[in-house]
């Protein structure tokens, strides 16, 4: 018995596999320093949450403060982010997206300075006439090993030459 699937599981299907999609280049964009390929995933404006890694509030803010901020975090040490166990809810236009998701930081020179934290994300997208865009994310931490100061290290690090060279 041949069974075509109906037009609503095929559309199901494929919004599904775009949402994935964009979540990806969100995560490997970050990685790889990738600007152009980032600013794309999102809306003009996000909701940030990282409050359970590092206190403060939520922010809204425009996608590129956001970037930019990434982008001076990422110049200044390596790190990889890796997500599993996706779940994707679809309603009409609007998706929510949660995975676990797991990052290894680190300063190269030293090859001991190490973070890594894990917990899971909430993504909220909505589809536009470009497609699907990120519109926020939250981070839930649930724990880190090593050292949490690599991330402000490595800012200092990078801030130090920067320093040097509008001095002179």
């Amino acid at each position: 018995m041949n069974q075509e699937p109906s037009e609503a599981t095929l559309r199901l299907l494929l919004d599904r596999a775009c949402i994935a999609d964009v979540v990806t280049r969100f995560i490997t964009s970050v990685d790889l320093g990738k600007w152009q390929d980032l600013r794309a995933c999102f809306t003009e404006e996000i909701d940030l949450d990282y409050t359970s890694l590092h206190g403060g509030e939520p922010e809204h803010l425009p996608i590129d403060q956001v970037i930019a901020r990434w982008r001076k975090v990422s110049t200044s040490h390596a790190f990889r982010h890796l997500l599993t166990n996706q779940e994707i809810v679809l309603q009409r236009d609007e998706a929510t997206y949660t995975a676990y998701m797991q990052a290894h930081h680190f300063l190269p020179e030293s090859g001991e300075v190490t973070w890594t934290l894990g917990g899971r994300y909430t993504i909220t997208l909505a589809r536009n006439e470009q497609g699907w865009k990120i519109r926020s994310v939250t981070f839930f931490a649930e724990w880190v090993t090593g050292n949490q100061e690599v991330i402000a290290r490595s800012q200092k690090r990078f801030a130090q030459p920067q320093q040097q060279e509008s001095d002179e």
